[in-house]
């Protein structure tokens, strides 16, 4: 998805400055919202996805299940199996989102806080 960076730009004539808008890419705006962050806050971009291995399992009522092992609680089911993989890859962020924030929440901010995408 490709976001929308406002440049400024006066005219000529002293006219009040125009705003064109130019399409930059999430790498790009990432980079630029990096450089007007703190310094020693660092974003790491990547374009690959993190692997998880997934327990599938049909329980007695026709329903699968998703469980990924590694995530204690992390657990959801679906009317099929890909239904159940969707569920699992929203209820995955979701988990490692609250582990994140609860994170932060006991801790005071770092010197150096890294923000990484996965």
């Amino acid at each position: 998805m490709a976001r929308t960076d406002a440049s400024h730009k006066a005219t000529a004539k002293g006219n009040a400055p125009q705003r064109p808008q130019r399409r930059v890419s999430d790498k790009d705006f990432l980079r630029d919202l990096c450089a007007r962050l703190r310094q020693d806050t660092v974003f790491y971009y990547k374009e690959e996805a993190m692997l998880l291995h997934v327990n599938l399992e049909k329980d007695e009522d026709g329903w699968v299940v998703a469980e990924c092992p590694i995530l204690p609680g992390c657990v959801t089911q679906g009317k099929d199996e890909q239904e159940a993989l969707e569920n699992i890859k929203e209820a995955i962020q979701a988990w490692l989102w609250t582990e994140d924030q609860k994170f932060l929440a006991q801790t005071q901010t770092p010197s150096s806080q890294v923000l990484v995408s996965v």
